[in-house]
């Protein structure tokens, strides 16, 4: 069983018109996306499927290797990929257990990020950065939360949405805090650690902007290795920005803004774009954000979305959602839905982690907890929320 052919599954592909990279055509970088053949093969498997498409399709980290080897245009590379792909089959993870609702109590800005089947949340606090870590999902909020950085530097407090990332070896905690210890006067700053390890110790970098901003968000091209950042800054109203990145550390060239808080759906309370981040799927990149004012239950998330290979820091190449794409659902006392990240299961499966409160006048307190539910893609590679779900019987 051992050097299982890949080909088969690019001939599958392309026999269901899919856009896909292989050997003879390594530019295009029109990848299949997993959830596309996962969706296909749910109708029912056509005949002759090979059984290399079924496994590979329930298996992302498999799934991944196979489009990196693609991406080498090297069809050795894809054929040696695949020499042990019964064993990775047959240790395919099992299902993650839908967590509980809510996920954390008094968790605002949650953000959870998983990495060679260990997980990593963090959310706002206010006095500095903590990090959970846990190699099951759902033992997260039982975690032992250790501290990895406190106010220092430019820094003297109201730390906000910290964020972490492993770049080009090393882990990075991107945040934002103020300059003035008494009212937030928000800036983005960066931390690297200092070994290998995860939970620290972090030495802190400096800021990224000496502008008003806050949200940072980062992601790395996995093909190309290029670093991506996104924002909201004052300008005048809360807005989102992007920039290419030099480094993990370091801005590269200058911000544009690619969003604006101008429809009425985006301006209850005040007018708001903020909490930004990176979610690429197919021919897709979206910028998933949060519209409205985070007091209000209007708090909600919305999209811009580009095409996969645009000109990102142009404005034009970005199409913003009619409306929010998911808000507040009275039916289960879920408020203020917003400030969210996205992040996959170790078995492939897309999550939305968000905060939400069951005060109907919406709410900036502890009140407002963690939640997380599954999502999936649409055949257009449009992520599709669904609506807040229930609490969970105590």
């Amino acid at each position: 069983m051992n050097g299982i052919d890949a080909r088969p599954i690019t001939e599958w592909l392309k026999s269901h018109q899919h856009a896909v990279d292989t050997a003879t055509n390594p530019t295009a970088d029109g990848f299949v996306s997993q959830s596309d053949v996962q969706a296909l093969l749910a109708k029912g498997a056509p005949a002759g499927t090979p059984e290399c498409v079924k496994a590979v399709a329930g298996h992302a980290p498999l799934w991944n290797e196979y489009l990196s080897a693609v991406r080498t245009a090297n069809p050795k590379a894809v054929q040696q990929s695949y020499a042990n792909l019964p064993e990775l089959a047959a240790t395919k993870p099992a299902p993650t257990a839908t967590p509980r609702t809510p996920f954390m109590p008094a968790a605002a800005d949650p953000h959870i990020y998983q990495k060679d089947g260990k997980y990593y949340f963090l959310f706002t606090t206010g006095d500095g950065v903590w990090v959970r870590s846990a190699s099951d999902l759902n033992a997260l909020p039982n975690a032992e939360p250790k501290k990895v950085w406190g106010w220092n530097h430019e820094i003297k407090g109201h730390v906000w949405a910290p964020e972490i990332a492993h770049l080009n070896g090393k882990w990075y905690i991107y945040a934002s805090g103020s300059k003035n210890p008494d009212v937030p006067d928000m800036r983005m700053f960066v931390l690297e650690s200092d070994t290998a390890d995860p939970l620290g110790p972090y030495s802190y970098k400096g800021l990224l902007s000496d502008k008003p901003a806050i949200d940072q968000s980062v992601w790395q091209d996995p093909a190309t290795g290029q670093l991506w950042m996104t924002w909201s800054q004052w300008d005048p109203d809360q807005s989102i920005f992007i920039a290419k990145m030099k480094s993990p550390t370091e801005i590269d060239g200058q911000p544009v803004k690619i969003s604006a808080p101008t429809n009425n759906w985006e301006r209850a309370g005040q007018p708001v774009n903020e909490g930004p981040q990176f979610l690429r799927q197919g021919d897709k990149m979206h910028i998933v954000m949060s519209v409205n004012h985070c007091v209000t239950p209007d708090y909600a998330l919305a999209t811009l979305t580009a095409d996969a290979h645009a000109n990102w820091l142009d404005p034009s190449a970005w199409k913003k959602s009619a409306g929010p794409v998911f808000s507040q659902n009275p039916a289960v006392q879920a408020y203020g839905t917003g400030h969210h990240s996205t992040f996959q299961s170790s078995d492939g499966q897309w999550w939305l982690a968000y905060h939400a409160t069951a005060n109907p006048k919406g709410a900036n307190d502890a009140s407002r907890s963690t939640r997380l539910q599954p999502f999936h893609f649409d055949a257009h590679n449009m992520p599709v929320f669904g609506t807040p779900k229930a609490s969970d019987p105590a």
